[in-house]
């Protein structure tokens, strides 16, 4: 699979001077083809990114592409577009912000199917353990990823994502607990549950 990771430009207009180092906001406008273009900057909690995206898919909306990206000390800059059925509420930057503040629902997204995934620590990958994944796209996908990776204590200080076509990849560059390379132990937990989470793709349709 070609890294998407390398993929890192911005979506929308220039940030806000303040963007890496004012207080956390968040900004919303109309973009193409009837979706929203988000951004958050400024110091975020641990997990935001999980709990926006679980909250967003709760509110019917699912996320096109986008990525985020850590500036040190807890500060943020996500870029991100949002498609969201013609039934969802509207879109605010202060329901953003919320949603990116509050304590993720464990247990609330069905674990999502795989069509194929790499796993990578070598020295290339700047220190951290690269993920790459693909599977069939849906608004929950982002959040249902990230919650069994949480459970490992596995998080994404980078993530690039992109949706076409039906089809979701994505690229984290994850780090464990307090910022560090995750452990030889982790690495294999992590390939076991993504080993988990293909093997009903293997498994294919069941015969009528």
């Amino acid at each position: 699979m070609n890294s998407v990771m390398a993929d890192r430009r911005h979506f929308g207009p220039a940030w806000p001077d303040q963007a890496a180092d004012g207080p956390a906001d968040a900004d919303v406008r109309a973009w193409a083809r009837g979706t929203f273009l988000v951004r958050l900057w400024g110091r975020l909690p641990a997990g935001w990114l999980r709990a926006l995206a679980l909250g967003l898919a709760r509110d019917r909306m699912g996320i096109v592409r986008g990525f985020a990206r850590p500036m040190g000390f807890g500060r943020w800059v996500a870029e991100l577009q949002i498609l969201p059925s013609p039934d969802a509420d509207a879109l605010t930057a202060e329901r953003c912000m919320a949603l990116a503040r509050s304590e993720p629902r464990d247990g609330h997204a069905a674990a999502p199917v795989l069509d194929s995934y790499y796993v990578d620590r070598s020295p290339e990958a700047g220190g951290a353990l690269l993920l790459e994944v693909r599977a069939a796209d849906g608004p929950e996908l982002l959040g249902s990823l990230l919650d069994p990776l949480a459970a490992l204590s596995l998080h994404p200080e980078e993530t690039v994502i992109e949706t076409h076509g039906g089809l979701f990849q994505g690229c984290f560059a994850l780090r464990g607990a307090g910022g560090r390379l995750p452990s030889d132990e982790a690495q294999r937990a992590l390939v076991a549950l993504l080993e988990s989470l293909m093997l009903q793709h293997r498994r294919g349709p069941v015969p009528a």
